[in-house]
């Protein structure tokens, strides 16, 4: 008996010895495993630094592309001014990009984590501006069946851009005003008072100094409107940036309908001729229709109008008509 207890105890002390070092490996190995991920996680955060600076080095503000010196000087406004609650008016010509620089305000401000609101005033019928912007009750107007919130109490606390502020009627200019004033406004067709905290950035591509002197714009508003002004200057003023423009767009064209960059890329090399130095959404176009691809202009189907694109069948045509012209001018 003494003997069997010595065994199982000699057994009994080497499993004991056993399992803990096979304890003492699987410590070592979540040891090495937690390591692994801290250090995986310190290089993530670091590619994620670098990848952000990268993207602020690439493209400057979302979506803006170009290193001009005029260019530089409007973002450098924009990032100046964002960090204020102060009413900013952004002018230029139509397809300058002012809606990008008024999104990058948005960003780059307080209100980032809020709503940016846009409206575009010359889209919208004079009747209904009113109540776009203002919001109305339920009866106010005929045909006004349910109660509609305007487009200022959506953007309570974030940011309102109000494209084509020049032109919103003369009447309706004393509410806007009353809201840069007091952040006080009805809706159409109510008695009660609203207040709203909104930043407000207003476009324009009119010469607002010469509607006061005919009498198109209010004074008092514009003064309001103009607490700081950025003009964004044309494309035709920056020339430089077109290559960067113009490859920036082509490959994203070219991606979209998988087709080979090199292509894209060739139709390139001619956009910088004058006649293309006048709006972005024209290089788009223009690279489309040297693409000779119907559906490679589609990525700029929101900027042009339809009969912008380009027409292969039409231009068939016309190279056949030129080869038969050719070719009896030569016999």
């Amino acid at each position: 008996m003494g003997a069997c207890a010595g065994i199982c105890e000699v057994l009994t002390t080497q499993e004991s010895n056993s399992m803990q070092a096979e304890l003492d490996h699987e410590k070592n190995r979540l040891k090495l495993a937690y390591r692994e991920i801290a250090e995986l996680k310190d290089k993530l955060a670091h590619e994620k630094l670098y990848l952000e600076e990268e993207i602020r080095t690439g493209e400057g503000f979302e979506g803006i592309v170009g290193e001009s010196s005029a260019l530089r000087q409007v973002l450098q406004l924009a990032e100046t001014v964002a960090t204020s609650d102060s009413t900013v008016l952004l002018l230029g010509e139509t397809g300058t990009g002012k809606e990008l620089v008024a999104r990058a305000i948005h960003d780059r401000s307080r209100r980032k984590d809020r709503t940016f609101v846009k409206l575009n005033c010359a889209a919208i019928p004079t009747g209904l501006l009113e109540s776009e912007l203002f919001g109305h009750e339920r009866g106010a107007f005929t045909g006004a069946v349910t109660q509609k919130i305007g487009r200022l109490e959506l953007a309570d606390q974030g940011t309102l851009l109000l494209d084509e502020v020049g032109d919103i009627p003369l009447e309706l200019q004393p509410k806007l005003l009353r809201v840069l004033q007091d952040g006080e406004f009805e809706r159409l067709g109510s008695t009660r008072t609203k207040k709203v905290d909104v930043r407000l950035v207003a476009a324009t591509n009119r010469d607002l100094d010469r509607m006061i002197e005919e009498r198109q714009f209010r004074s008092d508003l514009y003064y309001r409107l103009n607490v700081f002004p950025i003009r964004v200057p044309p494309l035709r003023e920056r020339p430089e940036d077109i290559p960067l423009l113009c490859g920036s767009d082509a490959e994203t064209g070219a991606l979209a309908l998988a087709r080979e960059r090199t292509r894209a890329s060739e139709s390139c090399g001619t956009c910088s001729d004058p006649d293309a130095q006048q709006h972005i959404g024209d290089l788009g176009t223009r690279i489309g229709k040297r693409c000779r691809n119907p559906g490679f202009s589609q990525s700029w189907q929101h900027r042009r109008t339809r009969q912008d694109f380009a027409n292969p069948e039409r231009d068939q045509g016309t190279r056949r008509r030129s080869e038969r012209r050719r070719n009896t001018l030569g016999s």
